[in-house]
């Protein structure tokens, strides 16, 4: 959603960091693999299979890259989303994003409020897409 104001430098990280959530929990689901591939769309990057094969490493040395609160807000927010994506918010999903943010530096309380506000407006689409086709 506001993956354009991600800097260009963070833009290829954010899509390994998807990767790695969407794998955390050994289950690589279409709508995840679905929606990596619109993210790299949305930011201009081609992403082919290849990417999801990818070894992240340390997450450390992913996690620099984004230095502005706002840059690892946006990553919260997506990450959220694409653990999401498949209906079923696991807990090891939860254990990366908490651990991400960890590193990031961002609160937890900070983490339940992007959490919360990301299944809102997910429900919110819900129903719109519900008024729409009805």
């Amino acid at each position: 959603m506001f993956t354009n104001l991600l800097l260009e430098e963070e833009k290829s990280v954010f899509l390994k960091l998807l990767v790695y959530l969407s794998k955390i929990d050994n289950e690589l689901s279409t709508n995840e693999v679905n929606f990596i591939k619109k993210a790299g769309h949305d930011i201009g990057i081609e992403v082919d299979n290849n990417i999801f094969d990818l070894k992240v490493g340390k997450l450390e040395d992913l996690l620099f890259q984004f230095k502005s609160k706002r840059s690892k807000k946006i990553l919260l927010i997506e990450l959220i989303n694409i653990a999401l994506a498949d209906n079923n918010y696991s807990v090891e999903e939860r254990g990366g994003i908490l651990e991400i943010s960890r590193i990031l530096e961002i609160s937890k309380n900070e983490v339940i409020n992007i959490e919360n506000w990301v299944v809102e407006g997910n429900k919110w689409i819900s129903k719109g897409s519900k008024i729409i086709l009805d």
